[in-house]
């Protein structure tokens, strides 16, 4: 089990790596006028923001009767994205995932991943998708290990995000 401190530096050496590629992407889009998929930067921007989503996410925990043994099975960002876009009655998820979940050439959430990526950014609406995800604090509670410090704050919280769907 890592401490908090150890949880802390391996958070902040992952926002500094996205932030590190993010800037090289940018740098790279500047001086070249067309960026594809074989784009070395933009690969980086990938793995590193593919990492960034994915560090202490919760993993599947399954309704079953008798559990298998063993560590449960990882979780993808993908199944998070999957998930909200089953939750959301706004229009941000409807277009874009369920388009990528019916590909059938894409056999793994983290091919699923990379091209809800790739279609994000050429909609121009990845920094939506994200700030989506982020304001509604029920699906980060329930995707992440993010407890709310107490009673009045879950039901609070709870309101909140049961008015975002309204």
């Amino acid at each position: 089990m890592l401490s908090r401190r150890q949880i802390s530096v391996q958070r902040d050496n992952l926002v500094s790596i996205c932030r590190i590629s993010v800037k090289a992407l940018i740098d790279y889009a500047c001086l070249n006028t067309h960026v594809d998929d074989g784009c070395e930067e933009f690969i980086n921007f990938c793995a590193a923001f593919e990492h960034l989503v994915s560090h202490r996410l919760r993993p599947n925990q399954k309704k079953v009767w008798l559990p298998r043994p063993g560590p449960p099975a990882p979780r993808h960002f993908w199944d998070v994205l999957l998930d909200t876009q089953s939750r959301a009655n706004s229009l941000y998820f409807q277009s874009c995932v369920p388009n990528i979940d019916a590909i059938e050439s894409f056999k793994s959430p983290q091919a699923k991943l990379r091209a809800f990526f790739r279609v994000a950014l050429m909609e121009k609406r990845l920094s939506d998708y994200i700030m989506w995800v982020l304001d509604h604090q029920l699906v980060l509670r329930d995707m992440w290990n993010i407890r709310p410090q107490n009673d009045e704050a879950m039901i609070a919280r709870h309101a909140q995000y049961s008015q975002a769907l309204t």
